[in-house]
């Protein structure tokens, strides 16, 4: 099952802002001798825990007292958390400088890819204590590396770039999946490469069947829209209006399913010891993964904040279950995969035969052999994540979302971050031309980034740890970029 040294979250990342991160899997560097780097490799093992009493414990010994007066331990412990929650464990990638009293690293977040500066001060005299961490994430323009060919004038050399990074990134294994490219309702660039199977030598296809991690969230929200277009509910509703016997009542009177969707609930994760305790392949259905969690009480009042919840997502798909009286795979296959063409697309059992499926491969660092990772994946993906599709079929769902052909304009202008329309049904504006907006998911051996950008959609599905598609499609963005504009 998942060990808590690589529990990554299925992640669901809106990538309107900078997206993700570069090389996953280089050793760290050795953090340097003297107060600093003692301080931050203790911060960095606390902070992988991901438990906030072990947090709080930690600031509580070794922040200064000036630090705690400025901000108490139990403050410091919930933001930590919720960091820990978005980004996962913290990877240095590189320490930039150190002096007696500070030290600045690049960190790479295990779960979303993505690269933050940190930033940690000590006192200047015995006993060191932490004055205080800072992290901030490094914006896109500073995250793309340098092009490996001179910088494209047009599309032949926009392409013929993108094909050479593919290519060496693929050598340096550092990627293995599909790639997707198309600009201007053209396509740019679709390439795979590695190996869909390495111990019998298969090779990924454009077409091969490749775990979406939490992706999948998006078609839960379609479906949310589509039964709210059809006025069978509300999303100010109260859960308990639509599903009065949900069995924590807490839970039933004070969340509404805009607060589920939304990630503002307070509900927790589905992974922790009741995921690593259940027996392999089990966890079949939704009812299954909501005994992971339903007994527990609220992280924060809902509405009051937003932590990214998979277990959130799973009573979406019960309630989807609840109000349409199908299965979510059903559903989904019947209201989003079997409308927008996408015929390689579904939630597969983990030990079901399917053609054409990649095993997911992970690792714990570049000096380990690569293995598959069938036992960290439950039974079935759920709507909070796990389901597979294809690069091709991914572009199909984009087109038939960007087209109205999901749902009416209003509900499509609410599943890419607009607001709600008012009432059931709304013309909306259509066209969504100028929409910027993206998904992306990972966990181990699973990593995929889906990116629509004015005209752009890029599409990365990789069988490797995050961030091997979050970080070539930042590599790849920065290629798209030097195009000159007609």
């Amino acid at each position: 099952m998942l060990r808590a040294s690589l529990r990554l979250a299925l992640l669901c990342i809106a990538l309107a802002g900078p997206a993700a991160a570069q090389t996953a899997n280089a050793p760290s560097p050795r953090l340097p001798d003297g107060p600093a780097g003692e301080r931050l490799g203790a911060f960095l093992e606390a902070f992988a825990s991901g438990d906030e009493t072990r947090l709080r414990a930690f600031i509580e010994t070794s922040y200064a007292p000036a630090a705690l007066a400025d901000r108490p331990a139990a403050d410091r412990a919930a933001f930590l958390r919720k960091v820990f929650q978005d980004q996962g464990a913290l990877r240095i990638e590189k320490v930039e400088t150190t002096a007696a009293a500070s030290i600045d690293a690049v960190v790479v977040g295990a779960a979303s890819g993505r690269r933050l500066r940190l930033h940690l001060a000590v006192e200047p005299a015995p006993p060191h204590k932490i004055l205080g961490v800072g992290l901030q994430t490094i914006e896109e323009e500073d995250e793309a590396p340098p092009i490996p060919l001179p910088a494209p004038r047009d599309r032949a050399a926009a392409k013929a770039a993108i094909e050479r990074l593919i290519a060496e990134e693929g050598r340096a294994e550092r990627f293995s999946g599909s790639v997707l490219v198309e600009l201007g309702g053209r396509e740019l660039v679709s390439a795979s490469i590695g190996l869909a199977d390495r111990a019998a030598g298969i090779p990924i296809r454009l077409d091969t069947k490749l775990n979406l991690g939490s992706i999948n969230k998006i078609f839960t929200r379609v479906v949310i829209a589509r039964l709210a277009q059809e006025g069978k509910l509300r999303l100010g509703d109260r859960l308990g209006d639509r599903w009065p016997d949900y069995p924590n009542p807490e839970v039933s009177r004070q969340v509404t399913i805009d607060q589920l969707v939304e990630h503002r609930a307070g509900l927790g994760d589905i992974f922790g010891p009741r995921y690593d305790a259940a027996p392999p392949g089990k966890l079949l259905t939704l009812r299954d993964f909501l005994a992971l969690f339903v007994d527990q009480p609220l992280l924060f009042p809902p509405g009051s904040d937003q932590r990214y919840s998979n277990a959130g997502y799973v009573v979406l798909g019960l309630l989807i279950e609840r109000l349409s009286g199908k299965t979510y795979y059903d559903v989904v296959r019947d209201w989003v995969y079997r409308p927008a063409g996408m015929t390689d697309s579904d939630s597969f059992r983990r030990n079901e035969k399917v053609a054409n499926r990649a095993i997911g491969y992970t690792r714990e660092s570049a000096s380990q052999p690569w293995r598959p990772n069938t036992d960290s994946l439950p039974g079935r993906g759920s709507s909070a994540g796990g389901g597979y599709s294809t690069a091709p079929d991914l572009l199909r769902f984009v087109h038939a979302l960007l087209a109205d052909q999901l749902l009416e304009p209003g509900w499509t202008d609410w599943v890419l971050g607009g607001p709600a329309p008012r009432g059931a049904s709304s013309g909306g504006r259509g066209g969504h031309h100028d929409v910027g907006v993206g998904w992306a998911g990972g966990t181990q051996g699973v990593n995929a980034l889906v990116e629509i950008e004015r005209g752009m959609v890029l599409i990365v599905l990789a069988n490797q740890d995050p961030p091997a598609a979050t970080a070539l499609g930042a590599k790849i963005r920065g290629i798209l970029r030097q195009i000159e504009k007609p």
